[in-house]
């Protein structure tokens, strides 16, 4: 039901803290989608190196449609005092945040069994890169991942592509069994990477693995992550308490 009689300072402050919050949050549900459409039509074979079970474009694209439903059942429940639009706002507000609080809790339990499964994709992509027909969604996300983490190979870095431990098969019938990819090389250039197999110095060809530059990357932002993820959650709670609230000063100093 739709009120249009005035309200009190107090309640007119939460309606309007209310609909500009949420008008931020669809903004952020905006970001989302044009990110995972970005994903989708430049950046596919970034996205495929996860695996073809996993699809961050489409996740990405969901979420933010669902951010933005949220965000725009918020602003109409907030401008309008709608109270079906209060209640159905502060019930998915309420899903999201168990949502959320399941699946930080499933990573958690779970966080070495995620590290296991990464490992092995970065595994299988080496094994892969160089191959005629894995150009996109191997050889590309690996030299795309080597470049921006400053790292080489998985876990050992220029020994992974040595022809000796037999990691990276596909590199290898190319007759680069003592070399690694230009996108090792701290400066890339064509053809920096020949003989890098046998290089040990970090201010020419990187050293430590991707696998070990990500985790480290990870643990070493996991505070910061934690934080920004608690703050989410806050955000949240504060939508759905002034949901309620708003909704409950509706039924009580208004006439339907």
């Amino acid at each position: 039901k739709v009120i249009g009689r005035h309200m009190d300072l107090g309640e007119a402050c939460v309606k309007w803290i209310l609909f500009i919050m949420n008008i931020v949050v669809s903004f952020t549900g905006i970001g989302f989608i044009a990110v995972g459409l970005y994903v989708k039509l430049e950046a596919e074979g970034y996205e495929e190196f996860l695996g073809n079970d996993i699809s961050v474009s489409m996740m990405l694209i969901w979420i933010g449609a669902a951010i933005f439903l949220v965000g725009g059942l918020g602003c109409c429940g907030a401008n309008k005092s709608s109270t079906l639009f209060l209640t159905m706002y502060f019930l998915l507000m309420c899903a999201a945040i168990f949502a959320q609080v399941v699946l930080i809790l499933v990573f958690i339990t779970n966080k070495e069994e995620v590290r296991t499964d990464i490992s092995d994709i970065f595994t299988s992509k080496l094994k892969l890169y160089g191959g005629k027909n894995f150009t996109q969604n191997a050889t590309e996300p690996f030299d795309f991942l080597q470049k921006a983490l400053d790292c080489c190979g998985v876990d050992n870095g220029t020994s992974d592509w040595s022809g000796s431990r037999k990691r990276a098969e596909n590199w290898i019938k190319l007759n680069h069994t003592w070399d690694v990819p230009d996108s090792c090389c701290v400066k890339v250039t064509v053809g920096c990477g020949v003989g890098g197999v046998n290089v040990t110095n970090s201010s020419k060809i990187h050293q430590t693995g991707c696998k070990t530059k990500l985790f480290d990357l990870v643990d070493d932002n996991m505070p910061l992550l934690g934080g920004v993820l608690g703050a989410l959650i806050g955000v949240q709670l504060f939508g759905a308490c002034g949901a309620c609230l708003l909704r409950r000063a509706i039924e009580q100093h208004f006439a339907y």
